[in-house]
């Protein structure tokens, strides 16, 4: 059995970076910071490919797939996030390190006009759907820097929650993600394994 977690994260009212301070932060380890646009996504997607394969070789949920599956899934993805949701840090060779995908929650408004009263779910929330350093530069502080920049851009969107989906629990970097920004599970999945 593996656990996973979406967690519910009020963003602070300190600490947010603007790109700019990030970018900073991100000169100084060496790396550069660089918003993900399509044509950005295109220029390192065969490299992409490979980092987020090697990224994510520990999460029991991850199948590799070829280059053509990823391209199936993720080309049309940068041109449908909203301008400034998405970020990339490379290094001096031009290898991703580290990259977060966010984008603004577009459902909440449904469950406003439904009544719902569950404010998780009315309330405007950024949802964090990837946030992934290369194993070598775990450690680093990057998805730190990368949460704090989503927090500037969310707060400049009128975003005051976060939602990170799907987390394996077993992630260290996670954890200590959740410690630092004060985050509480909202759901937690029990994924079970049959051996036919």
């Amino acid at each position: 059995m593996e656990r996973y977690e979406s967690s519910y994260t009020p963003l602070p009212e300190q600490g947010a970076l603007s790109f700019e301070e990030a970018e900073k932060q991100f000169n100084e380890k060496g790396l550069v910071l660089k918003r993900l646009t399509p044509e950005l996504y295109m220029e390192h997607r065969t490299v992409l490919h490979g980092f987020l394969n090697e990224a994510f070789t520990n999460n029991p949920l991850f199948v590799e797939i070829d280059i053509e599956e990823f391209g199936s899934i993720y080309d049309e993805l940068p041109s449908k996030l909203p301008e400034g949701f998405a970020y990339m840090a490379v290094d001096k060779s031009n290898a991703p390190v580290c990259l977060n995908i966010a984008y603004p929650d577009i459902f909440y408004t449904t469950y406003q006009a439904a009544s719902v009263t569950d404010t998780l779910m009315t309330a405007p929330k950024l949802i964090v759907k990837t946030l992934v350093t290369h194993p070598d530069w775990q450690s680093h502080s990057l998805g730190t820097l990368m949460i704090r920049l989503l927090m500037d851009v969310a707060r400049n969107h009128g975003i005051k929650d976060a939602i990170h989906a799907l987390m394996y629990l077993d992630n260290v970097s996670a954890k200590a993600g959740q410690r630092k920004f004060n985050t509480v599970s909202a759901r937690t999945y029990a994924l079970f394994q049959k051996s036919l």
